[in-house]
């Protein structure tokens, strides 16, 4: 089984990464990866070299926090990527088809509310279009 975890941060997210922790354990020879996607705006943000690499700290902090807590309840090495879009929701649901996942794994709710407010959840979006099963963890 491949297992993908998007991150972003939340306490959400952390909960995802011990449930993708046991899900791995269970099944015993599954694969885990967790993403972070850095959201570019390219109306709302600049997009000089700080910006980029504050996104990119962010996301080593997340993505790391996330392996931390996997750590706890699982010897699996999960592995780890950053990648950027203007839709996070857009980001995952490609990377899972494009990669072949066959579960997506994440918190219900993250940390952009600016999201949600202009588009929906990240989570409902993704579980619309994901090419695989999706299971949110709260």
């Amino acid at each position: 089984m491949k297992i993908l975890v998007p991150v972003d941060g939340s306490g959400y997210s952390l909960r995802a990464a011990k449930y993708a922790a046991e899900l791995a354990e269970a099944f015993g020879d599954a694969t885990v990866d967790f993403l972070h996607v850095i959201v570019y705006e390219p109306n709302f943000m600049d997009s000089s070299v700080t910006m980029e690499r504050a996104g990119e700290k962010i996301a080593r902090e997340a993505l790391d926090d996330a392996k931390r807590e996997f750590a706890k309840y699982s010897k699996i090495e999960p592995g780890s990527m950053i990648e950027t879009g203007s839709s996070a929701a857009n980001q995952v649901c490609e990377i899972a088809e494009r990669d072949g996942y066959d579960q997506i794994v994440m918190g219900t709710k993250g940390k952009s509310n600016m999201e949600r407010f202009l588009v929906g959840s990240v989570s409902n979006r993704i579980l619309l279009h994901a090419p695989c099963t999706c299971t949110l963890v709260r």
